[in-house]
């Protein structure tokens, strides 16, 4: 059979729930690669997500057309490392990502073996801003640990519905992100209430201030009384060209690095960076971008490879999607035609070849 090669504009729609627990629908754009040869099938997805990217999907449809050329002359893959070596560095770091999962889908397949590279880490489950309470109290079990989006001008009741929770639960950890909305002034006070109230189940808070350089980020580490997480601060769209990532790296000693693999490139990259936050003694926590069910299994293995047991990773955001593909995707045609018409999921077949 030969090598056929297509790609679809895909719009997965998502619910979002806001502080006021209103309930709104959104979509998430991505673009979704198929590849069969001789009845062997490889598939993946391309989701940038602006700002977070400096990419867009139309910087990932302009470079299709040679990703086909490319993957005549690699296809079947047989050599993953050395394939993975000639993905070219100019290409868009989600085109990277996904290619990459494509050239590691043999070893995907062959989970939950597990080969002896990997171990096994655990997951938060996201709650819903605004639906905290409602969401813990048809709670399931399957996790013990949370991630709440908190804001520090509203903070109390939110700790509250926790730490009530937590009595019933005392195992559950949690982490708190403030998406850059707090100070150092909150961070004692939020400390001060955690020891007023005997709750030490967290984690760490997750962006609570805008830093911008690593002199920032080490300064806001030894300032916090609360163990911190970064996420933005070190994405290549803030970082740029103003600090190697070595410094920011290590300027987070005391604190947590958080990674999302689809912004930094392939998996090789993603050895090679979570490598240097390893020698810094930096613990590295996978989260995603709002990815589908192709680009969230790769992030799994990811973390199972390089991410640190110690603390949960944010992987749980496929319930946000009302509508996601089947794992292992074994035929995304048949995900598509079994799905309903818009405005469930709007996509376009675009063969590239």
């Amino acid at each position: 059979m030969p090598l056929s090669i297509t790609a679809w504009n895909v719009s997965l729609p998502y619910l979002q729930r806001h502080q006021t627990a209103k309930i709104t629908t959104s979509t998430r754009e991505i673009i979704v690669l198929e590849v069969i040869e001789n009845e062997k099938q490889w598939s993946t997805e391309f989701a940038p997500l602006p700002p977070f990217s400096d990419e867009s999907l139309d910087d990932v449809r302009q470079v299709l057309p040679d990703l086909a050329g490319w993957l005549e002359t690699w296809i079947p893959f047989e050599n993953p490392a050395i394939v993975e070596e000639s993905i070219p560095e100019e290409w868009p770091k989600s085109v990277q990502w996904g290619i990459s999962r494509m050239i590691w889908s043999n070893t995907l397949d062959k989970e939950p073996e597990e080969n002896n590279k990997q171990h096994q880490v655990t997951t938060h489950a996201l709650l819903s801003p605004g639906d905290e309470a409602n969401a813990l109290k048809s709670w399931n079990g399957m996790s013990d640990s949370f991630k709440v989006k908190v804001h520090p001008a509203s903070w109390q009741p939110l700790l509250q519905t926790m730490a009530s929770f937590q009595e019933q639960h005392p195992h559950t950890r949690w982490v708190l992100d403030a998406n850059e909305q707090g100070s150092v002034a909150w961070l004692h006070e939020l400390q001060q209430w955690c020891q007023d109230h005997h709750f030490d189940a967290i984690q760490y808070v997750e962006d609570p201030l805008s830093i911008s350089t690593p002199e920032e980020a080490k300064e806001l580490i030894t300032q916090s009384p609360i163990r911190l997480g970064f996420d933005e601060f070190l994405q290549p769209r803030r970082r740029q060209d103003r600090f190697e990532f070595a410094d920011g790296i290590k300027s987070l000693k005391g604190g947590v690095f958080v990674m999302k693999p689809a912004l930094y490139g392939s998996i090789n990259e993603i050895e090679h960076l979570t490598g240097i936050a390893s020698k810094a003694n930096v613990p590295v926590v996978f989260s995603t971008l709002m990815e589908s069910t192709l680009g969230r299994s790769f992030t799994m293995y990811a973390a199972r490879r390089f991410g640190s047991t110690d603390y949960t990773h944010g992987l749980d955001t496929g319930h946000l999607f009302a509508v996601d593909f089947a794992l292992p995707p074994t035929d995304i045609h048949q995900t598509f035609e079994s799905l309903p018409d818009n405005p469930v999921m709007c996509y376009s077949k675009t063969a590239l070849l």
